[in-house]
């Protein structure tokens, strides 16, 4: 990751225009598919995929929840793929930073699909426990149930 610290007056004006230092790194462009979930690298893991399961996420509906659920199965699978490794060194900690590197960058991605599509998400007050989309989120009732039908094939 690179990066350039802009110093800026009072009123918000740059203090330099100039771009210094040099940046010679060049950065991907997302695909196309990768814009729609707001990721990075997942279009190469869009279901049907050969180390992937034929689904992660059952009964899609359409529209934004649909897209999402899209997206999540790409991200799973990615995970799925990232997280069947070997034991290196028979070192329990390499293991353990294996498994967890891919954990946590589908929980990012997770996350920034999540605010793109959802249209749900609102942080007016982060402290607000009464919100109804937390609170339905944290009934237990409410947690989804796995498919009925095999997802391996």
């Amino acid at each position: 990751m690179t990066g350039r610290i802009k110093f800026v007056d009072s009123a918000g004006v740059a203090l330099s225009d100039e771009d210094f230092p040099t940046i010679d790194f060049k950065y991907d462009i997302p695909s196309e598919y990768d814009q729609s979930c707001g990721t990075h690298a997942l279009g190469e893991f869009e279901l049907p995929h050969p180390q992937c399961p034929e689904q992660f996420v059952c009964n899609k509906p359409k529209g934004s929840v649909g897209k999402f659920a899209g997206c999540l199965d790409s991200m799973n699978c990615a995970m799925a793929v990232g997280m069947t490794t070997s034991v290196n060194k028979g070192s329990a900690i390499a293991l353990f930073n294996h498994q967890m590197i891919p954990h946590h960058q589908n929980a990012v991605n997770i996350c920034k699909t999540l605010m793109l599509t959802s249209g749900e998400l609102s942080c007016d007050d982060i402290t607000d426990e009464e919100d109804p989309v937390t609170k339905s989120s944290m009934d237990k009732t409410s947690r989804s149930k796995p498919c009925e039908e095999s997802l391996m094939h």
